[in-house]
């Protein structure tokens, strides 16, 4: 099972005196019989308080929302009223993550929950490589399941379901079932795709997707999150998934449980790590609660814990930045793990700058030690521009519907810097440019926070750039093509490139 690094709780550090501030508890409530889709997804988006002409204002919907206004929701494409946060810590009074739930569209236009993890680190909002990292949720074949689960250590990664469909192999709880409690013996398979140098969704290998992983869900009313350092105690409904459990010696000895909190306020609203006692596991600090715990008479000392019931209201909504989740991306091949399958140059002599290559630094492979190595596109043009040179990839254009798009890519300069051109052409049946959106992109050969040089990770050295992009449907378009182009003698490592719907449309 994966170790979901991104949510391990950092060192204790010190703490504040002040006892929590108590906000008035939610009535309790029955369980729901069962949940189909649409009740599901309510306990996995946060919910907004709306007023009168149904917009969402800035105010925490717990415990209940401001008089006039009502709560719902958030819907898909809407702005954030406000971040979730996990609890604070001494000079950490937002703690030390922000944790937001809401609907997205993937790359074939169906609906997903996004659920990011965003470092509070003074950089910058929404994604940055080798911080942050997300999960996409989905509602597929009776089950809530992780699409796909990405982090600093294991950069992303898919669990693989019976069938070696790429969902259901990391469930949370099942649709049209009794969910007030539940067990049931589900595979759990991991592929870390990405370091393993693998095109997405990853290769399943169908002999490893053996049943004998325990998943069980129940209905918790009353749970109690927050109350910690100063933070307000609140008291929700939840519905909560405990996984990872094999009675094995190697379970005994090396393995964990992970438990997760879902609440009809926040979705997914806290995440818990527990080791079995017989390993030498320290008790952390991090949530209010027993620290101890015996399931499926085997004893437990909760090691990591994330509490992100805590909120910070926006002045203004937010606005929803892309976030590079596969299963949101509509260009395929984008990582180029099957190497310039899909791609093609353009330009006297581009076929001979750009190369497929492999990185093994530490981190780039460090849940994948006998990878070949994480694959990336070298992009080399330090003999000098080349005339219209470019790399680029053709979609369908029934398949990119007119909107709102974020063209992207996440790469860096491989020394100094390097002016790169992204840009969404409509192309007509005979070759021919009937439209283009372009925006110029700076590469370094550092991340923003000048934090990593590439000396233990090409990724962690990479930005993701982005831009939005107006795309103007025109009836004569048969091809919407995705262009990068260098503009600067330069190298470039290009690690991914990124076609997304606009979180807002």
């Amino acid at each position: 099972m994966a170790s979901r690094s991104f949510l391990v709780c950092l060192a204790a550090v010190g703490l504040f005196a002040a006892a929590p501030r108590v906000v008035k508890a939610q009535t309790s409530s029955a369980a729901p019989s069962s949940l189909n889709a649409a009740s599901a997804e309510a306990w996995l988006v946060k919910s907004v308080c709306a007023d009168s002409s149904d917009r969402a204002v800035s105010a925490d919907p717990y415990p209940a929302c401001p008089s006039g206004t009502h709560m719902r929701s958030i819907k898909l494409g809407e702005r954030l009223p406000y971040r979730n946060h996990d609890q604070p810590d001494a000079g950490h009074p937002q703690g030390y993550l922000y944790k937001d739930n809401y609907p997205v569209l993937d790359g074939a236009g169906h609906s997903q929950i996004l659920s990011t993890i965003d470092w509070i680190d003074g950089s910058s909002y929404g994604y940055k490589p080798g911080r942050d990292g997300f999960d996409v949720f989905t509602i597929r074949d009776g089950w809530v399941s992780d699409l796909e689960t990405h982090s600093r250590q294991e950069f992303s990664t898919t669990f693989f379901g019976e069938g070696c469909v790429p969902y259901n192999g990391l469930p949370f709880f099942p649709i049209n079932k009794p969910i007030a409690s539940g067990d049931a013996k589900l595979p759990i398979f991991p592929v870390h795709w990405e370091q393993l140098g693998q095109p997405a969704p990853g290769i399943c290998e169908p002999a490893k997707l053996t049943r004998e992983t325990l998943t069980s869900w129940r209905f918790m009313p009353g749970a109690k999150f927050g109350g910690m350092k100063g933070s307000p105690a609140k008291t929700m409904d939840a519905v909560v998934t405990t996984m990872g459990f094999t009675n094995t010696p190697g379970f005994k000895a090396r393995g964990h449980l992970e438990v997760f909190y879902f609440t009809k306020f926040y979705g997914m609203t806290r995440w818990e790590s527990w080791t079995p006692s017989s390993q030498p596991a320290k008790a952390t600090d991090a949530c209010e609660g027993s620290t101890s715990m015996t399931y499926q008479g085997m004893d437990f000392t909760m090691s990591a814990c994330r509490d992100y019931s805590a909120t910070q209201p926006a002045a203004s909504p937010l606005p929803l930045p892309p976030w590079p989740a596969s299963p949101l991306n509509i260009l395929q091949n984008f990582h180029f793990g099957q190497g310039m399958a899909g791609w093609k140059t353009t330009g006297p002599g581009m076929d001979h700058a750009v190369s497929i290559q492999k990185t093994r630094e530490k981190d780039d492979v460090a849940m994948a030690p006998g990878s070949p190595g994480l694959s990336y596109l070298q992009v080399d043009t330090k003999a000098g521009v080349i005339a219209h040179g470019a790399v680029y990839q053709d979609v369908p254009a029934a398949s990119v519907p007119p909107g709102r798009y974020s063209i992207g890519m996440i790469g860096r300069a491989n020394g100094g810097t390097a002016s790169v051109v992204l840009s969404l052409q409509q192309i007509a049946a005979d070759g021919s440019l009937i439209a283009a959106s372009s925006e110029p992109v700076t590469l370094g050969s550092t991340d923003a926070a000048r934090r990593f040089d590439g000396s233990t990770s090409k990724v962690w050295a990479s930005d993701f750039k982005t831009a939005s992009v107006m795309l103007k449907g025109d009836p004569r378009a048969s091809t919407i093509r995705f262009v990068v182009a260098p503009q600067s003698a330069s190298e470039v490592d290009l690690i991914s490139a990124w076609l997304l719907r606009d979180p807002e449309h």
